[in-house]
């Protein structure tokens, strides 16, 4: 028991995290598979309009889209992270995340009220963005504060 005790900052670091560090891929997993007959439904409504109904094919190219574009985001966000933290710092770079994700809420809040697909686009693809950056940058970020023995040096 007196062994774990001496882990109490590595116990804590390891919770934080679990919690905050996945927080925006795990986000994306709950937004996309628990509300998708509700965001289909959205699709169907906003790219029909007063037209009849758009065939199936578009419909599933269209929900693809919503799904696929988070990857796409975050396939940006994490090559283009090491610059982002060579240049403004890896603080000032989760700073500007934070801000950015901020704004990928808003977008996705409102799209359904504004009745906009493209806004929900955007707002996925700028949350992966966030969460690919976010990958990148703050293990490293982490590091920083972890002392020498949790490094095994």
């Amino acid at each position: 028991m007196e062994d774990l005790r001496s882990f109490t900052g590595l116990f804590q670091m390891l919770l934080v995290l679990g919690l905050g560090g996945n927080l925006l891929v795990g986000f994306q997993i709950a937004v996309v598979g628990f509300p998708s007959a509700f965001i289909k439904d959205f699709i169907n409504e906003t790219s029909s309009g007063p037209t009849a109904a758009p065939r199936e094919q578009t419909l599933l190219f269209l929900w693809s889209l919503v799904v696929s574009i988070f990857g796409i985001g975050g396939l940006l966000g994490s090559l283009a992270s090491g610059c982002l933290a060579l240049r403004f710092g890896k603080k000032r770079t989760l700073l500007g995340n934070d801000l950015l994700v901020l704004l990928a809420s808003f977008l996705l809040a409102f799209s359904q009220s504004a009745a906009s697909l493209p806004m929900l686009l955007l707002g996925r693809f700028l949350f992966g963005v966030g969460a690919g950056n976010t990958e990148s940058v703050v293990w490293f970020w982490d590091l920083r504060f972890a002392s020498g023995s949790f490094l095994c040096v």
